[in-house]
């Protein structure tokens, strides 16, 4: 009787334990995440700020073009927060420049391969240009012609532009690149009444 008794406390100590066990394993106190705090993570990546001087070199060295086969060359310069681009003939025959307020473009706005019009309108495929908009529609970009052996000079306002890169990758490459110096300099889509 003895033995018996014995065994049953035997059989009531390990039922006891197996229920203490279940269930300060599965309390709170247990759970996924605090396993998950003892071991070591990889640390959080976190992206890093792209300067303006970067991103206008990012677009420099993408869109600085000797056109050969037409003997003229494109090239980008940035002043503050004007983007100028320029296409020059070889012989200084020609020259246009477009002059962009970044901060009146809408970075929404800026395509490869697609020149836009005076109305805003898409037309053209160029597949290495980058274009972009102002954000209002309204005339912001001073586009200069020269053309000194003819004394012909000619400045308007254009409510667009575009400049050319070295191949339809690079344009792309740029076009993301202009969008990101748009906003570092303040230039953003404009609202719509029913927009949020």
């Amino acid at each position: 009787m003895i033995y018996s008794k014995g065994r049953t406390l035997n059989w009531l100590f390990i039922l006891i334990t197996a229920a203490v066990l279940t269930l300060s394993l599965s309390s709170p106190c247990f759970s996924a995440s605090d396993y998950d705090d003892e071991t070591p993570t990889p640390a959080k990546k976190t992206k890093k700020k792209i300067s303006k001087e970067e991103t206008f070199a990012y677009i420099k060295e993408r869109c600085t073009v000797d056109n050969d086969n037409v003997e003229t060359k494109d090239n980008v310069y940035l002043e503050g927060c004007m983007f100028i681009s320029e296409t020059k003939s070889n012989d200084g025959k020609y020259m246009h420049r477009r002059y962009a307020p970044l901060d009146k473009l809408n970075p929404e706005s800026t395509n490869n391969g697609i020149w836009p019009s005076t109305n805003g309108t898409k037309f053209g495929l160029i597949a290495n240009s980058v274009s972009y908009a102002t954000k209002d529609e309204k005339p912001h970009v001073k586009f200069v012609v020269e053309r000194p052996d003819d004394k012909y000079n000619s400045e308007n306002m254009q409510n667009y532009g575009y400049f050319q890169c070295e191949t339809e990758a690079k344009a792309a490459q740029a076009a993301k690149a202009l969008k990101h110096l748009i906003k570092l300099c303040g230039g953003e889509k404009q609202k719509d009444l029913f927009d949020d």
